[in-house]
């Protein structure tokens, strides 16, 4: 009968949709459905007059106060003063009730009714609350008044959180809401989930509970029940030891989500039910074997992630949250630091159920708290996270900004005992060391250097090597530029467990002081690979193609048979077959054509090849008339990688289509030089040599000269050696070098040329003389849409892809992707110049094409470390077509340091050959 009693009260329990805690908004989620509150600031703009605000929201984004950067000495020290009234429900009258802030900066006393609801909250990053049961009141408004202080009383908060290098801000900027349970209720719960199905369930309750039951179920995705338990309930905190079998692990790349529903059943009906999300998996780090995951080596992908939007400071809506996760994810990033301080919660939600690991960071920006104030960040701020699959380690501050008396705090409110490292120094097994140079970090990896064998000597295991910080990005430097070199090295090296690229996002703040101008901080935080508004930069997608867990490291493309592709699974756990690839042999467009014309297509599945194996995809064979191979491969619907593998190099151009014939070719002297005329082309050159005009169609293009070897003179010296009187001219340009003009009468017009680069210069080729003003847009088919550099691979596969004109050195920084520079692979491009367009086909796609000089940010790099070196501006004006260009460094490092030994500057002869035509300008779209 007492089982039969119990399977009742179960089947009643979980059919009732009652007694869960119930919350009452106070703000909004986000700035998105903020609520005005009544304001008021002590100083800068607006002050001491009582106003409105919305809630959440940063003061300065409202238009009050004054802006401030972290660590700059004039720091405001403004005082917010917030009411708000607000009725409670009279159905709540028997429960507790407890006033929540997610996140207040920096310093809050707040009042309910004229009353202290307790003593001032210290910490802007961490959730706090009140009980404030006795201080409500029913059938009435009730008033909440909040005082925020920017700058904390305790001088240590100030230093972990304020002195830094971010943007600080003040006020409350996360949701504020009540929430109200029962008296006997379930308060907190902790869930430590092992990968093998063991469930450890740290619970609080209070209560009278006197023969009360604690009720237990497991759901999975589907929502059915997977285990059910039964326990004895107990007032206070008690840890229950379950099993449940047949569990589905959690990883990043299987987030598989479950669902811990718990009841308190007192004399047969439920008081109280909560329900919280988990995932089952076991985080271990190995000194032999490095990080595992459920048993299995990973290596961390991972990026550094600030919380920020432009019009709002810290407050975020949870949208901005996911699209931050859906981005991260999108390039291939399987892990993200919380830097410098802990994130949303709806952050950390989309972690769990996109899948990303993530390592939690206490703030602490080169500084620490001291030990009374840490420890209450420090529970507060595990107390809200701790039941997070998607977080594997817990960051103590940054940079020397942790308390060691801290380390052991994490513990305490952790059930999990998840490990807990210090960013930036050799602890607790990890090497976390900052910005090491390629050099460098081959020296921690290597055994034998000279670093490690005073470890060995001092008797001290070699860390493992997790550089929490690396690669810092500012504008296009970074990111990606070298990460191939260092990932390589992770790769190959035991000991090599991960790295975390600096940073996610530019962090520009609107100056609603400036005009809604966006401001960076000069050179202090534009340090993202995505802008302000999460634009992608250029880096985003070469980071893309180098962290694809889909390696393509060969293929045979014969025709007549089969195509076969050589993959690499660069998965952790998952094996190749439950890729999805989408194949189409394709015809790729012709010059100045927007047709791509899909031969055939399909979906096929990956190899069955474990990680770390190689395994070959069978494709059908090439049709007639195909160019390429164009793949997608998808994995749980996200694309992971996009390859165009081209059957052959290009060859010479066909006639151009709808070309206008015109007389026999010929070549004439003129008084300045020469005429070359045919196929609806006519060429003037220049009595040196020099491209002066080039005219098709009633469409003309001034040159101002070339070709002109790069590096060399921008003036031709050549000489007219041999005139054939129907098609070519020959000129002479030095011992060995020549140039050949061609005029042909299938609408082309052809120069060869040779050259021997004068002096020394990352760049070497040819050039063409053309003035950018005038310059609309350009159409290409090439690799990418960004532009690259030597130590930085295209963005993206061979395809057809446009861009307009933009100036990213004059203040539209954000103008991506840039104009100006290098662009990787390219077999045609179609340059807009209003009136008419150019069209130029290289008979080679190794080489780069230099559009203009790239252009930066005028002012904000720090001593030219993150730029290019080029000989002079003039070797990369006009159009340049190079077997060699410049890399380029971050922040906090020159190109030089980024990569291995490099090649010596180009010193053999530069001999290409290009195919010119100028068309008409296209016509405008006809109005529907």
């Amino acid at each position: 009968r007492r089982s039969l009693l119990l399977l009742a009260v179960v089947v009643a329990t979980w059919a009732s949709a009652g007694h869960a805690i119930e919350r009452l908004a106070l703000s909004g989620s986000g700035p998105g459905d903020a609520v005005e509150w009544e304001f008021r600031v002590s100083s800068g703009r607006r002050a001491a007059e009582w106003s409105t605000i919305q809630v959440p929201q940063q003061w300065e984004l409202a238009g009050f106060g004054s802006y401030a950067y972290g660590f700059d000495e004039s720091t405001s020290d403004e005082v917010g003063e917030y009411r708000h009234r607000f009725n409670v429900p009279e159905s709540w009258r028997d429960r507790r009730l407890d006033l929540v802030f997610e996140g207040v900066m920096t310093d809050a006393e707040v009042k309910l009714n004229g009353a202290l609801a307790g003593p001032a909250h210290r910490g802007g990053f961490t959730r706090f609350r009140y009980d404030i049961t006795e201080l409500v009141m029913y059938g009435e408004a009730n008033m909440i008044e909040v005082t925020v202080r920017e700058r904390s009383r305790d001088e240590s908060v100030n230093r972990a959180e304020r002195d830094a290098d971010y943007w600080v801000f003040g006020g409350i900027y996360r949701p504020v809401y009540l929430e109200a349970r029962p008296r006997d209720a379930i308060v907190d719960v902790a869930i430590d989930a092992h990968h093998g199905g063991r469930l450890r369930v740290g619970l609080e309750l209070e209560g009278e509970l006197d023969r009360a039951t604690l009720l237990a179920r497991v759901l999975d995705q589907d929502e059915l029940a997977v285990a059910t338990f039964s326990e004895e309930a107990t007032a206070g905190r008690t840890v229950f030891d379950w099993q449940v079998s047949g569990v589905k692990a959690w990883t990043a790349e299987t987030p598989r989500l479950y669902t811990l529903e718990v009841a308190l059943v007192k004399r047969g009906s439920t008081t109280h039910r909560r329900d919280f999300r988990f995932g089952f998996r076991t985080f271990v780090i190995d000194a032999d074997r490095g990080l595992l995951i459920n048993g299995q080596k990973v290596r961390l992908r991972g990026i550094n992630r600030q919380s920020f939007w432009p019009e709002s400071g810290r407050a975020l809506d949870p949208a901005v949250n996911r699209r931050d996760v859906e981005l991260l994810k999108g390039m291939n990033a399987n892990a993200v630091r919380t830097s410098h301080y802990p994130a949303d919660i709806e952050f950390l939600q989309a972690c769990d159920e996109l899948g990303l690991y993530v390592i939690a960071e206490l703030p602490g920006w080169h500084d620490a708290y001291d030990t009374g104030v840490g420890r209450q960040i420090v529970e507060e701020m595990v107390r809200r996270d701790r039941s997070h699959p998607s977080i594997l380690m817990w960051a103590n501050g940054n940079e020397g900004g942790w308390n060691t008396d801290l380390d052991g705090e994490f513990a305490r409110h952790d059930l999990q005992d998840r490990p807990v490292i210090h960013p930036d120094e050799e602890f607790g097994g990890l090497d976390t060391t900052h910005y090491l140079s390629w050099a460098e970090l081959a020296s921690s990896l290597d055994a034998g250097s000279r670093t490690n064998k005073v470890r060995r000597l001092l008797r001290r295991d070699l860390p493992l090597v997790l550089p929490t910080e690396i690669l810092h990005g500012m504008w296009d430097g970074g990111h990606a530029a070298g990460l191939e070199a260092y990932w390589s090295l992770i790769r190959a090296s035991p000991r090599g467990v991960g790295l975390f690229l600096w940073s996610f996002l530019d962090e520009a703040v609107v100056r609603t002081d400036l005009d809604g101008r966006l401001d960076t901080a000069s050179n202090f935080a534009p340090d993202g690979i995505v802008g302000p508004h999460r634009e992608l930069e250029g880096s985003y997608g070469a980071v893309r193609r180098i962290w694809s867990p889909v390696g393509v490291v060969g293929a045979d493309l014969e025709r007549g048979s089969r195509a076969t592709v050589e993959l690499e699974n660069r998965f952790d756990h998952l094996d190749l077959d439950g890729v999805d690839v989408n194949w189409e042999w394709i015809e790729l467009p012709r010059p100045g054509s927007d047709r791509v014309a899909v031969l055939a297509n399909g979906l096929a599945h990956g190899p069955a090849v474990a990680p770390g194996s190689l395994g070959e995809l069978s494709l059908e064979s090439p049709p007639d008339g195909a160019d390429a191979l164009r793949l997608e491969f998808r994995e749980g619907g996200r694309v992971v990688r996009q390859e165009l593998l081209a059957l052959a190099s290009p060859a010479a151009p066909g006639p151009r289509e709808h070309f206008v014939s015109g007389e026999v070719p010929r070549v004439e002297r003129t008084p300045t030089g020469f005429l070359l005329a045919g196929g609806g082309q006519e060429l003037r050159l220049t009595a040196a040599g020099s491209i002066a005009t080039l005219t098709g169609d009633g469409a003309e293009i001034a040159f101002e000269g070339g070709p002109v070897p790069v590096p060399g003179p921008s003036v031709s010296r050549c000489i007219a050696a041999r005139l054939d009187s129907s098609t070519t001219v020959d000129f002479r340009c030095g011992a060995d070098e020549w140039v050949r003009w061609t005029v042909k009468d299938d609408g082309w017009v052809r120069v060869d040329y040779r050259f021997w680069p004068r002096g020394r210069s990352e760049l070497v080729g040819a050039r063409l003389l053309l003035d950018p003003l005038g310059v609309e847009g350009l159409r290409w088919l090439g690799e990418g849409r960004y532009r690259v550099w030597e130590n930085r691979p295209a963005s993206g596969p061979l395809g057809l892809w446009t861009k307009t004109v933009n100036d990213t050195s004059t203040g539209a920084q954000w103008g991506y992707p840039e104009f100006r520079g290098f662009h990787a692979g390219v077999r045609w491009l179609d340059l807009d110049l209003g009136s008419a367009r150019l069209l130029v086909v290289p008979a080679r796609d190794d080489g780069f094409l230099g559009l203009f000089e790239p252009s930066f940010v005028e002012g904000l790099a720090p001593d030219g470390q993150s730029m290019a070196r080029f000989a002079r501006a003039e070797t990369v004006a006009g159009l340049s077509f190079l077997d060699s260009i410049s890399p380029i460094g971050t922040k906090f490092h020159r190109a030089a340091e980024l990569a291995p030994p490099s090649r010596r500057p180009h010193r053999n002869s530069v001999e290409a050959t290009l195919w010119m035509a100028v068309v008409p300008a296209r016509s405008a779209p006809t109005e529907p």
